[in-house]
C-alpha cells in the first residue's frame, strides 16, 4: 500500500511537467492544467469587487442582503468557493459530471488550491476534508463521486487529511437541481449520517456545486451534534440566484 502511494505520487509529480490541454481551449499547457486565460474567464466573476456574503460567498443584492443565508440561519463557518456556477466555469462541471470525465477531477483541485492561494484562504493544518456523498443513483449513471474525486486531489493539493467514508447518507434521494429552496430543506433533513470518529475535529466539507447551502448546512449540523469542533465549506462552483431563476423558467 505504502510503496502504491509513493508511485501514484511520483507519478503525479511528473505529470505536472508533462504537456497536456487546457480543459476549455485545448491550448497546450503544463500537466493538463487550465491555461492562465481561461482560467482568468473562469475565476472572473468571483475577481469583481461586488459585495459578497461573508458566510456563504453569495453575492449579496441590491440591499446587500444574502437571500440564501437570511432563509438557512447557516450553523457552517465561512465557505470558499473557487467559481460562480455561469460560463465558462460550467463547461467544466458539465464534462467532469455529465460527460463523465472523473480524470478532471486533478486539473479542477488544482484550480481551486490556486484560488485559494489567490484570495489567501487558508485552511488550518489540522482539517480533515471530507466529500459530500453521492445518491446510489448518480454513482451507478456516473461511475464516481465528483464531491469524493475533488476531494481526494484538493487533499493533495493542500497536504492535508481526506476520510472518504466518516459521512455517509441514512437514505436516498432524487436529483435536487429542479428542486426549490423549500424542498432542498426539507430534503435535507436527516439525510446524513456520520462517524463517531469525527469528535475533537475540525472539517471542510468538499462538494462541487453548491446551490443554496441546504445541503452544506445539513452535513455541518451532523457533524457538530457529533462532537467536530468546527465546520467549513470548500466547493468549486457558487451557483448565482440569477441562475437559478433561469433554470427555473426553462423547466
Amino acid at each position: 500500500m505504502a510503496y502504491s502511494l509513493r508511485l501514484r505520487e511520483w507519478v503525479g509529480s511528473l505529470t505536472r511537467w508533462l504537456p497536456g490541454e487546457c480543459a476549455l481551449c485545448r491550448s497546450v499547457v503544463r500537466g493538463g492544467l487550465l491555461c492562465d486565460v481561461c482560467a482568468g474567464e473562469a475565476s472572473h466573476s468571483m475577481a469583481t469587487p461586488a459585495r459578497r456574503c461573508p458566510r456563504c460567498c453569495l453575492r449579496l443584492d441590491a440591499r446587500g442582503h444574502c437571500h440564501d443565508c437570511a432563509a438557512l440561519a447557516p450553523v457552517f463557518g465561512q465557505v470558499f468557493a473557487a467559481v460562480d456556477y455561469a460560463f465558462p466555469a460550467n463547461l467544466l462541471l458539465l464534462q467532469f459530471k455529465q460527460q463523465r470525465r472523473f480524470v478532471l477531477a486533478k486539473t479542477l483541485a488544482a484550480f481551486m488550491a490556486d484560488r485559494m492561494r489567490d484570495t489567501r484562504y487558508v485552511l488550518p493544518d489540522d482539517t480533515i476534508l471530507v466529500p459530500v456523498p453521492a445518491t446510489k443513483a448518480s454513482l451507478q449513471r456516473r461511475g464516481f463521486n465528483p464531491a469524493a474525486e475533488l476531494a481526494g486531489q484538493l487533499a493533495r493539493q493542500l497536504g492535508l487529511g481526506c476520510h472518504h467514508h466518516w459521512l455517509y447518507r441514512h437514505h436516498e434521494t432524487g436529483p435536487q437541481k429542479f428542486l426549490s429552496r423549500q424542498q432542498r430543506l426539507a430534503g435535507t433533513a436527516g439525510l446524513f449520517g456520520c462517524s463517531s470518529k469525527v469528535a475533537g475535529h475540525r472539517f471542510a466539507v468538499i462538494d462541487d456545486v453548491m446551490t443554496t447551502g441546504s445541503t452544506l448546512n445539513a452535513v455541518s449540523g451532523v457533524l457538530l451534534a457529533a462532537g467536530a469542533t468546527a465546520v467549513t465549506g470548500v466547493v468549486l462552483a457558487r451557483t448565482p440566484v440569477r441562475e437559478r431563476l433561469n433554470d427555473a423558467l426553462s423547466r
